[in-house]
């Protein structure tokens, strides 16, 4: 194996199951197998999910001449590996294997590690079907069990900064050498920690601000394309970058600011000793399937206030939370809305500094002040 891009401890540690993911890659690959990558379709899942198409797509197209039928990249709107999702992919990849008995190899990138991807996972088990995920999201400790390989940095002690975009640009790096912009544009729009996002800014030949950009320009056109099958998002990577991106700037940008004015006048602002908690009602707040997203305004209302902070957008069903210079834990909350609301079908997932609680609407009070009293705890 190559050298990383990223120059860190941890990579070294990561290094073993790298190597097994490439290898897992390659024998596909090689084997003339069917190979589908599955991905969350927001800015870090295309940014991992194209990296490692930019080095699949022309090996299979080099010696197939109906490479469609031997590759397949598709978005999933839901940050985990959805039940509905599995069945679809499940169906192909049966079938592919019921024809040519060669093992298909499926790709989970930005999701999959989780204990609401077990489901799926426990399914996809009863075929002869090889699963490679790339995460750095909070993982089940039962993921292991159910795939080839569990690439995770979150197993070595980080807290999500090495995201999936930048494990599959290394991995991608390993098999063909492939432009940093992938890893850059990922680790910015996941705000991975500073030294990450430098160390790959400076290989890109980007500033962070044109990221930043480009990076809204990708989750709006992934908001719009949602589980649509297309390659149209790729004008984001390649020579038409930056007139796409002139395209849609304007349009994002007059969202955000629309949407900083309507955070301004209602979101709610409790001081907690050191730190401060903000509260928006995403309900009375949002427009229905308009854009931005819920999980984008709540990023909005959290980038206008500074320090120590918690921001929740709550709603019916659900609670979306920003976190800034607050020792926040995503196990804990869950841990403690399970012993003091039993009944509310507790679930969710995400990281300790951006996630999402989902529960049943008749327990949204109790939720909330159990919210209110866990960062009144930190």
């Amino acid at each position: 194996m190559k050298d990383f891009v990223l120059k860190l401890d941890l990579m070294e540690k990561l290094a073993p199951e790298i190597e097994k993911a490439v290898f897992l890659i390659k024998q596909a690959l090689e084997d003339f197998r069917v190979i589908i990558i599955r991905h969350h379709a927001d800015c870090d899942g295309y940014c991992g999910a194209l990296a490692l198409q930019s080095v699949i797509l022309p090996k299979i197209t080099a010696i197939n001449t109906k490479p469609w039928k031997k590759f397949k990249r598709l978005p999933m709107i839901t940050p985990y590996y959805d039940y509905s999702d599995c069945l679809k992919d499940l169906s192909t990849l049966k079938e592919t294997y019921d024809y040519t008995q060669k093992r298909p190899l499926l790709i989970l990138v930005d999701n999959g590690c989780g204990e609401e991807d077990l489901l799926a996972l426990k399914r996809l088990n009863q075929y002869p079907i090889d699963i490679l995920i790339i995460d750095h999201h909070i993982f089940s400790n039962q993921t292991d069990n159910y795939c080839q390989v569990h690439l995770n940095a979150r197993k070595y002690g980080d807290k999500g900064d090495i995201t999936a975009g930048i494990l599959c640009f290394e991995i991608a790096n390993q098999m063909s050498e492939i432009n940093p912009f992938f890893a850059a544009l990922s680790a910015v729009a996941d705000k991975s920690k500073d030294d990450i996002v430098n160390h790959y800014l400076k290989l890109a030949g980007k500033t962070r601000d044109e990221l930043e950009k480009i990076a809204a320009c990708v989750d709006f056109e992934s908001d719009a394309l949602r589980f649509a099958e297309s390659d149209l998002i790729m004008d984001l990577f390649n020579d038409k970058q930056t007139e796409t991106t002139e395209i849609l700037w304007s349009e994002i940008n007059s969202s955000f600011e629309k949407y900083k004015k309507v955070a301004k006048e209602y979101t709610e602002k409790i001081v907690l000793n050191n730190k401060i908690l903000c509260k928006i009602n995403l309900d009375t707040c949002t427009i229905r399937g308009g854009y931005p997203r819920a999980g984008k305004v709540v990023g909005i209302t959290h980038r206008l206030f500074e320090g120590s902070r918690v921001t929740m957008g709550y709603a019916h069903g659900f609670v979306i939370f920003r976190v800034d210079g607050v020792d926040f834990k995503l196990k804990e909350l869950f841990s403690l809305l399970e012993e003091k609301i039993p009944n509310g079908l507790i679930s969710g997932g995400g990281h300790d500094c951006a996630g999402t609680v989902k529960f049943i609407p008749a327990v949204e009070d109790k939720v909330m002040e159990v919210f209110l009293d866990y960062v009144k705890s930190l």
